[in-house]
């Protein structure tokens, strides 16, 4: 009979191979479900501490940064074209406060 914690021994698998940071890896960071981004969080901290996990993570984190630039790099849609004509307008409405004080 044991009072403490039970004596059986579970092999532990490698945090970098946790099934959530496969599917970071494969789909990007951007495709993990909301529901698992603590276990994400706590499975990469994990991974970051074993041999090669630190430099696979950064190359993850790489890989979404490039991938994001590269989405990002032209206008889509109106709603940015409105917003940024809207802070054109403004910026030159102050611009022209300022200077034609007297």
């Amino acid at each position: 009979m044991s009072w403490g914690q039970d004596s059986t021994h579970v092999e532990e698998i490698d945090p970098c191979q946790h099934e959530v940071i496969v599917l970071a890896q494969k789909e990007g960071l951007r495709h993990v479900p909301v529901k698992k981004i603590p276990v994400f969080v706590w499975q990469s901290v994990k991974c970051r501490k074993t041999q090669n996990g630190k430099q696979m993570l950064k190359a993850l984190e790489k890989k979404q940064l490039d991938k994001d630039y590269e989405r990002t790099k032209s206008f889509h849609g109106w709603t940015i074209t409105c917003a940024s004509t809207t802070a054109l307008v403004v910026t030159m409405f102050y611009l022209e406060y300022i200077f034609r004080q007297k």
